[in-house]
């Protein structure tokens, strides 16, 4: 699933953020590959040790 619109409310400030979520496609492959690239150097100091094939 790829998130490109959804509403979250801030209980706080009462704010909403406009998301929409869909299946993800084969064109969305560069992208999460490089999210989760990115992620996990972030998160645990590592390279994500996943393929695009994989997510395939």
């Amino acid at each position: 699933m790829v998130l490109t619109k959804a509403y979250f409310l801030d209980s706080e400030d009462g704010w909403l953020m406009p998301y929409q979520v869909r299946p993800a496609t084969l064109d969305d492959l560069p992208s999460l590959t490089a999210l989760l690239e990115l992620y996990m150097q972030e998160t645990f100091q590592r390279p994500w040790g996943g393929t695009p094939q994989r997510l395939a």
